[in-house]
């Protein structure tokens, strides 16, 4: 049926409405110590909270610099 939005997860539907962000297509890349990259992939949701670390830190700089 035309202008029905079929076949749609609900919930997939509000995650996508509550979780809507636009981010930078170049992301950031940063070597790390031997053994972190596993180990921060085994963080539950440790992009999101990347991204907030990186908001706040950031934001606690002095505005002069």
């Amino acid at each position: 049926m035309p202008g029905k939005i079929s076949h749609v997860p609900w919930l997939l539907f509000i995650f996508t409405i509550l979780q809507r962000q636009i981010f930078n297509r170049t992301p950031v890349c940063f070597n790390v110590r031997v053994g972190v990259r596993e180990k921060l992939k085994a963080v539950p949701d440790w992009k999101e909270r990347l991204r907030e670390f990186v908001d706040q830190l950031i934001s606690d700089l002095p505005e002069n610099e």
